[in-house]
C-alpha cells in the first residue's frame, strides 16, 4: 500500500508504479510485433539494450580517452586484495577512488573509497565484478540524455545533479539532522541506514558535510533541470562524444565539468553510460509536477518505440531472464551496504 505521503511529493512514488503504464503499453506493442522484448533493439550493440546486466566498464571503454577517468575492472575471482592493489598502483590510481558494481544500476554499491582500509573493506563484502574509477573532483554534475535516429541527434534532457549535504551546527548528531532535513524526510530510513556508523557523530559547527558524494537519487542527491540551457555548443559537443562512442541511440551520459562554460570547450570526464533502463531525471526537478513527467515520461519512450522499430536484434530470452533475477538478488542484498 502506498503511503498517504507520497499523493504530497510525487517523486517519492516507486518506479514501478510511476513506469506501470509503460510497461502495460510497451507489452501491448510487443504482443502486436510478435515480440515482447522489441525494446532491447533500442541500443543493439548493448546486451538488453542497456536495460538489464549491461557492462558499465563495457562502456566506459568506448568513451575517448580524453573524456574517461581512469578506469580498472576487478573480476570476482580476485580473492587476495594484493593483486587488487596492484592492479590501483599499476594504474596509477590515486585516492579518493569510487567503486561500484560492474552491472549495478540505481546506485547499488557505490561508495568513495578514502583509503586502502576502506577499498580492502569494500573488496571483501561485494562478490561481484566491479570497477574502481578515479574520483573527479569538480563542481558540477550533469546527466544529458541523447536520442539518435534517422541521423538526428538531440539532447532531451540537462540535470544538474547536487549531492546530499548537512549543516553541522557543533551540537546535533548526523542523525538529529538527517530528522531536521524536511527536503530528504522520504529517504531518512534509507539514509540512515547507510550512514548507520556515522549517526552518533557531531560534527564541528560551520563548514557544509557531504557525506555521501554521488549524485543519485538514493543517496540524498537533488535534480535540477537545465534543459534549457542546452544549445548548439553543447549539443556539438555531445554528438561529438557520441558519435566516437558508436553504440548509444538512446540513454544518458553522466558527466563532471567545472560549468556549462566548460562542457563547452570539452573539458569534462564521462563517470557513466546507461542505455535503456536510464531516465530523464530532469522530471524529479521539485518545480515540476507528475503531469509534467509523464508527458516527458512518454515523450522519451515515444522515441524508444521509433528506434526500436528502425532496429533489429535477436534476444536471448533466457539470458535476459537470469539477468533480471540476478538484478532482483543483487539489490536485496546490497541495497542497505
Amino acid at each position: 500500500m502506498i503511503d498517504f505521503v507520497f499523493m504530497i511529493d510525487w517523486r517519492f512514488i516507486p518506479t514501478t508504479i510511476i513506469y506501470f503504464p509503460i510497461m502495460v503499453l510497451t507489452f501491448f506493442i510487443g504482443i502486436i510485433k510478435r515480440n515482447v522484448f522489441f525494446v532491447f533493439s533500442v541500443n543493439p550493440k548493448i546486451f538488453s539494450g542497456g536495460l538489464v546486466d549491461d557492462s558499465k566498464y563495457f562502456l566506459l571503454e568506448k568513451i575517448p580517452h580524453k573524456y574517461k577517468p581512469k578506469t580498472i575492472l576487478i573480476n570476482e575471482n580476485y580473492s587476495d586484495f594484493e593483486k587488487v592493489l596492484q592492479e590501483v598502483h599499476n594504474s596509477n590510481l590515486e585516492y579518493p577512488l569510487v567503486a561500484k558494481p560492474d552491472k549495478g544500476y540505481a546506485g547499488l554499491m557505490v561508495k568513495k573509497i578514502q583509503n586502502e582500509f576502506e577499498l580492502e573493506k569494500y573488496h571483501n563484502n561485494i562478490d561481484l565484478d566491479y570497477i574502481i574509477q578515479e574520483f573527479v573532483d569538480t563542481s558540477l554534475e550533469l546527466s544529458i540524455f541523447i536520442c539518435q535516429f534517422n541521423n538526428q541527434f538531440m539532447i532531451t534532457s540537462l540535470t544538474e545533479k547536487k549531492y546530499f549535504k548537512l549543516i553541522p551546527d557543533g551540537k546535533l548528531t548526523v542523525n538529529q539532522l538527517i530528522t531536521k532535513d524536511n527536503e530528504i524526510k522520504f529517504r531518512r530510513k534509507m539514509l540512515k541506514k547507510m550512514l548507520r556508523d556515522q549517526l552518533n557523530s557531531v560534527l564541528p559547527r560551520g563548514a557544509e558535510y557531504i557525506p555521501l558524494p554521488i549524485g543519485n537519487w538514493i543517496y540524498g542527491a537533488s535534480f535540477f533541470d537545465l534543459t534549457d540551457k542546452i544549445d548548439d555548443k553543447i549539443i556539438h559537443k555531445i554528438k561529438s562524444l557520441n558519435d566516437s562512442v558508436e553504440v548509444l541511440n538512446y540513454g544518458r551520459y553522466d558527466i563532471k565539468t567545472e560549468s556549462l562554460k566548460e562542457l563547452k570547450k570539452g573539458n569534462f570526464k564521462v563517470l557513466e553510460v546507461n542505455g535503456l533502463k536510464a531516465e530523464p531525471i530532469h522530471i524529479y526537478d521539485k518545480k515540476h509536477n507528475l503531469f509534467f513527467a509523464y508527458k516527458e515520461i512518454f515523450r522519451h519512450w515515444k522515441y524508444v518505440y521509433l528506434i526500436s522499430f528502425k532496429e533489429k536484434t535477436e534476444v536471448d530470452f533466457i539470458s535476459v531472464l537470469n539477468s533480471v533475477i540476478k538484478n532482483y538478488k543483487m539489490k536485496l542484498k546490497y541495497q542497505y551496504k
